[in-house]
């Protein structure tokens, strides 16, 4: 039987939406004409104000030994609409069937109702809306020494500390502020006076170690030398950056 653990209702990939979405299973009825198992979702808005439209439910579970498989797990909507989860694979069973794992999909919410969604595991899937609610994510290099993070709400650009630079955050933008509003939302102005806690003055946000050089100015130690897709999506990518400086960093 699948147990199921409600966690926080994420906007898209390192966007973190703030409130709390309420998932309850019930029951583990397996239809006997589709031979699948079925648990119902109940979903609940936190605060009883906002709507909230096409956002990520993420659900923590538990399967029994061959209860469910990686490719054969199906949101079905309210309305009947069949979507594709990401499935993020905590550990497996010694069949190969998932033991644990977290459950990302697409739901709509209007406050005061408490819809059901229903987590399938059967297969073939059949009618399956795939990504057609999915953000538009991506992790792209940009020349050679930066690498973009976006999503259809913000992009982050980070510079990865080549020629003699340092690894840091340096833009972010908003892309829904509109046509003359859109500003980079980190300050590299170089009239910045007062002292950092991370980084260095003019170069973004970073955390990795400066020195000083022989002219005594401060000097980067290390750079981002590994760029890794942890999660491809649809619906929240993770990247693990890591470089070698003064000490061992990873983003």
């Amino acid at each position: 039987m699948v147990k199921l653990i409600a966690s926080g209702l994420i906007l898209c990939a390192l966007l973190v939406f703030p409130g709390q979405q309420t998932a309850k299973a019930r029951g583990g009825a397996r239809s006997p004409e589709k031979s699948a198992a079925v648990w119902s979702i109940t979903l609940e808005e936190p605060t009883g104000i906002f709507r909230r439209d096409g956002e990520i439910v993420s659900i923590s579970t538990s399967f029994a030994i061959g209860e469910a498989r990686e490719g054969e797990l199906t949101i079905v909507t309210p309305g009947g609409e069949e979507v594709v989860p990401q499935v993020v694979i905590g550990s497996r069973h010694r069949d190969g069937s998932l033991e644990k794992a977290e459950i990302l999909f697409p739901a709509s919410l209007i406050p005061g109702e408490r819809p059901v969604y229903r987590l399938i595991a059967r297969r073939p899937r059949h009618n399956i809306a795939g990504g057609n609610t999915a953000p538009d994510l991506s992790g792209r290099a940009i020349g050679v020494g930066r690498y973009e993070i976006s999503n259809r709400y913000y992009s982050v650009i980070i510079n990865l500390g080549l020629e003699n630079t340092s690894p840091g955050i340096v833009a972010a933008w908003h892309k829904r502020a509109g046509e003359g509003r859109m500003l980079n939302l980190i300050d590299t102005s170089p009239d910045v006076a007062e002292p950092l806690a991370y980084g260095v003055k003019n170069g973004g946000v970073g955390t990795f170690i400066v020195g000083a050089g022989k002219d005594g100015q401060a000097r980067p130690t290390g750079r981002i030398e590994k760029i890794e897709i942890v999660e491809p999506g649809p619906y929240r990518l993770r990247i693990r950056m890591a470089g070698e400086g003064e000490r061992r960093e990873t983003w």
